[in-house]
């Protein structure tokens, strides 16, 4: 059982990392590939891997993914983020642990690798057509190159120790 203040944080995590995903909705992508989003709020499951138990990790994805989608009424996005989504933390979090010399821009660019791989697939079972793979390079340049910013994003977060006080 989850104490008061680790239930508090989950829910704050949650709650920003499902505004971040549902605001970069409005977004207009890079490259025009449908439900392209450049992934900002895994900054906040990458903060995650640092504070929290990989269950609570796992949490927090699986609440981001339900917020974003009630928040944007597109609630077939489940589908797609949320097994995206838990695929993701867990590459990172292995990433993490066998790799510990990896920098964040690798981890995150890890993580964007095996959610851009498990939403392209989703999006072929789904939609029941292998042309989906065809946007698989683009997405994983695009994925790639925002993954490396929110990499650094979280590096600069945790040179200066940001979020230490908060999180304690």
């Amino acid at each position: 059982m989850m104490d008061r203040k680790i239930i508090t944080k989950v829910a704050l995590f949650s709650i920003v990392a499902g505004l971040i995903s549902f605001f970069e909705s409005f977004f207009i992508p890079l490259i025009p590939i449908p439900g392209m989003k450049l992934g900002f709020s895994n900054i906040v499951l990458l903060v995650a891997l640092l504070y929290f138990d990989k269950k609570v990790v796992y949490l927090i994805a699986v609440m981001k993914s339900i917020l974003a989608a009630l928040l944007s009424g597109a609630f077939t996005s489940i589908l797609y983020s949320l097994p995206s989504g838990i695929v993701a933390v867990l590459a990172m979090s292995i990433a993490m642990k066998f790799m510990p010399k990896l920098s964040f821009i690798g981890v995150s660019v890890i993580g964007a690798l095996f959610f851009n791989m498990v939403q392209v697939c989703v999006s072929v079972i789904v939609l029941n057509s292998t042309a989906y793979f065809y946007y698989l390079p683009w997405v994983i340049i695009v994925g790639s190159l925002a993954s490396t910013l929110n990499g650094f994003i979280v590096n600069e977060i945790t040179k200066k120790n940001t979020l230490g006080a908060i999180l304690k």
